[in-house]
């Protein structure tokens, strides 16, 4: 045969279907009374992988050429196997084989040589950057129906960079023990900057649909990073893994970490409790299943900053996935060191615990910040206590000395009482009080409306992003003012309704897009 096309095998090796080439081949046979004599030859061209998992740029790697030469004499067979690249033999294999029964002894060795891999970078979005070769021999026994497999193959490489999760290792040993066709033994391992990571494992019928790994990973001070968080992790960790299922058990230590937020996640803001959804069918859970039981331990140096907040972490978590995909946390972390800096004040945390008891986003927040403020004649301490699920927070005000609340949350706001706030920072404080969610909001909004004489002061908008506070007073019978200020975007306007008669209203608007209305009112039966 001369250039056959090896697609048009794709149908009894669905193996194939990825692969590109062709094979050419010459068989000189003949049998007699002594057996079998002759000579076979068969080598591929131009044989390459296909990827066609991106879809804007198709990826082809280039295989070795193979070439195979059997030697038949009186029913014994000399089997060579040769791989080339464009720079180096890949692999040589000479076997020689005792008859064509099951029972016809084998024997024979190899060396596999492989002296770049940076071609892994191709095949794996996880892989960024790697160099490195891989070297190793092994001998073949046996008989034809039960061949024994026994030697090492070495994989050293001076540097890998992984891209999910970002990290760096140098020096990575990995070697691959076979002590039979039945089991490889796994020993490796790898360099961070100043940590290091320890590999031991096997892999249970390799060759075989039944096939298994097990291995135990030992790591410290090891960088990590992914988008918001870079950390420093150590610990150990089991892992089993069969087709369909993995298993990840252990224990994860995290003395050093930064985790910043900047903006939500997608999916990040639940459902309301009030939606509905009707005739929805859930998805079968398909493919690869992972179980995991891991305890989390945050040491000395792990700080977290998001919104507006600043503080270190500290405590251990259990976490654990169920086969279903459920995701579990129990355990508690307290808040250490911290800050919160809203409405232009800084507050610091006095004392603070998340505690995790089913469900990772709803822990139960029990926290308490305050600000000193120095007056003249005295110290005056005011502050928040947060508590309650995360998805259903309340908060109360404290202070010392003892004062209301509309008062508290004004030397919280601005730092003084709210007698001496003007009408902006009276909407600010009102602000605070809706966004802080707190029980007594409603009381707050009907002292700052006394305060200010006002016979309107209304919110809209239920979150500090979209909430505009608006507060109007009447001056005569025919004269209105309103004043409303957006707190996100800090924008004000001045409306001033002028009633001109009975049916004929004139409103002029003062702001960045200045407005004039003349509006006539038709009113029924009238």
């Amino acid at each position: 045969i001369d250039a056959l096309p090896i697609g048009m095998f794709k149908r009894q090796f669905e193996w194939l279907n990825a692969m590109t080439g062709t094979v050419s081949g010459r068989w000189d046979l003949e049998s007699d009374a002594r057996g079998w004599h002759g000579l076979t030859t068969l080598e591929t061209n131009g044989l390459a992988l296909v990827d066609n998992s991106d879809a804007e740029e198709v990826h082809v790697f280039n295989l070795p050429r193979l070439s195979a030469t059997a030697s038949l004499e009186n029913d014994r067979t000399a089997l060579t196997v040769r791989a080339t690249s464009e720079t180096s033999r890949v692999l040589d294999l000479d076997l020689n084989v005792g008859g064509f029964d099951q029972t016809a002894r084998i024997s024979g060795h190899g060396t596999v040589a492989i002296d770049d891999l940076s071609f892994l970078a191709t095949f794996s979005r996880r892989i960024g950057e790697i160099s490195g070769a891989v070297a190793g021999a092994f001998d073949v026994g046996g008989s034809l129906g039960a061949p024994a497999v026994s030697g090492s193959v070495t994989a050293r490489i001076p540097r890998v960079v992984l891209t999910e999760p970002r990290a760096e290792f140098t020096s990575v040993d990995v070697t691959a023990q076979l002590d039979d066709l039945d089991r490889i033994n796994l020993r490796g391992t790898a360099i961070s900057d100043k940590g290091r990571v320890d590999l031991t494992g096997a892999v249970s019928d390799p060759f075989a649909d039944a096939r298994r790994l097990q291995a135990h990973v030992e790591a410290d001070h090891v960088r990590i990073r992914i988008p918001d968080l870079d950390a420093w992790v150590g610990g150990r960790v089991d892992i089993e893994w069969r087709p369909g299922l993995a298993t990840v058990r252990g224990q994860i230590d995290i003395p050093r970490a930064a985790i910043t937020i900047t903006e939500l996640p997608a999916g990040a803001v639940a459902v309301s409790n009030d939606v509905i959804v009707i005739n929805r069918v859930e998805p079968p859970v398909e493919g690869m299943r992972t179980q995991v039981d891991l305890e989390l331990i945050l040491k000395d140096d792990v700080r977290f900053s998001a919104f507006g907040l600043s503080t270190g972490l500290a405590g251990s978590l259990r976490l654990r996935q169920s086969l279903a995909g459920v995701v579990q946390l129990n355990g508690s972390l307290a808040l250490v060191d911290g800050r919160f800096t809203a409405f232009r004040q800084t507050l610091e945390i006095d004392s603070g615990r998340l505690t995790y008891n089913g469900p990772p986003d709803n822990p139960y927040v029990d926290a308490r910040a305050s600000r000193t403020i120095q007056e003249p004649s005295r110290t005056v301490t005011v502050g928040a206590h947060i508590q309650g699920p995360a998805r259903a927070i309340e908060t109360t005000l404290f202070s010392d000395p003892a004062m209301s609340e509309a008062d508290t949350l004004a030397y919280l706001v601005l730092g003084r009482p709210l007698s001496s706030a003007s009408a902006e920072e009276g909407s600010n404080v009102m602000g605070a009080a809706i966004a802080l969610g707190l029980g007594g909001a409603a009381p707050v909004i009907n002292q700052i409306r006394d305060t200010f004489g006002l016979q309107e002061l209304t919110a809209t908008g239920g979150t500090t992003e979209d909430l505009t506070v608006i507060a109007g007073r009447r001056f005569s019978n025919n004269v209105f003012v309103r004043y409303s200020y957006q707190t996100f975007t800090r924008m004000s306007a001045i409306l001033i309704e002028l009633t001109l008669s009975r049916r004929l209203v004139l409103e002029t608007t003062a702001s960045e897009i200045p407005a004039v209305d003349l509006i006539y009112r038709v009113r029924e039966n009238n």
